[in-house]
């Protein structure tokens, strides 16, 4: 038997995934938040969801590896159980999480993995909780010293092996603090020097944490603008890239 995707399986699933992503950010003070998401193919497999319950506030990026239909639905799959733990009050755990989410790929029988990303962030106390499945990042930038930081927190991606480890890692958020989430699409860019976006020079700063620094000061939809600006595609490249500067104002 041959299939093959015709171009009604793509308006579909491209319908499906715009449907997944949220129509509007979420407000709280001290904080500035946005988002954005472009891809170098029609229908990719990213997705992102932002989640609240009272005093928390958590967000989620996934990159699966099924860059047609299959990653719109593996992000249908993600976003209902991650809202059924918005509802129940069960956010507070990366880990709890990035297990149940691993288990209910494998469970699945699915050829694709996919990479994630969570966090949450604690909105009294301003401890970011971070957990991590074949994700790059995310990148933190300090105020207070002017330094960017890749919060490294290797584990594999989700649906490969039941059981698989994963673990938090915490930061603090302070004033003026900058708070980048990123699918690896971003690092494959190329810098407007030629340079992948992600790659250590030999001061062991990528041209992405520079960028970082100097647009540190601006709104978090700026950064994001400028970002995107700055950052070419590889030819033929079928990575995307997302966003999510948390700048704190207060």
């Amino acid at each position: 038997m041959v299939a093959a995707y015709t171009s009604s399986d793509f308006n579909t699933g491209r319908l499906l995934q715009r449907s997944l992503l949220p129509q509007e950010l979420p407000v709280h003070p001290g904080l500035d938040i946005a988002a954005d998401l472009w891809t170098a193919v029609d229908l990719g497999g990213d997705y992102y969801q932002f989640l609240q319950q009272p005093g928390l506030l958590a967000v989620a990026i996934a990159d699966s590896s099924g860059k047609s239909v299959a990653g719109a639905i593996h992000a249908a799959l993600f976003k209902g159980q991650l809202d059924a733990y918005a509802q129940n009050g069960r956010l507070q755990n990366p880990v709890v999480v990035l297990n149940t989410l691993n288990q209910l790929l494998c469970d699945s029988h699915a050829e694709d993995a996919v990479a994630l990303c969570y966090g949450v962030l604690d909105l009294e106390t301003y401890e970011l909780s971070i957990g991590n499945a074949g994700m790059p990042g995310p990148f933190l930038f300090r105020a207070a010293t002017g330094t960017c930081e890749e919060i490294v927190n290797p584990s594999m991606a989700l649906g490969r092996f039941p059981g698989a480890p994963f673990r938090t890692l915490k930061r603090s958020l302070e004033v003026g603090d900058v708070i980048l989430f990123c699918s690896d699409g971003l690092l494959e860019a190329r810098s407007p020097d030629g340079q992948d976006f992600g790659d250590k020079e030999a001061d062991g700063t990528s041209p992405l944490e520079k960028t970082l620094q100097r647009l540190s000061r601006l709104p978090a939809a700026e950064i994001c603008r400028e970002l995107k600006k700055r950052a070419t595609p590889l030819p033929g490249a079928t990575c995307p890239k997302t966003m999510y500067p948390w700048p704190c104002s207060n």
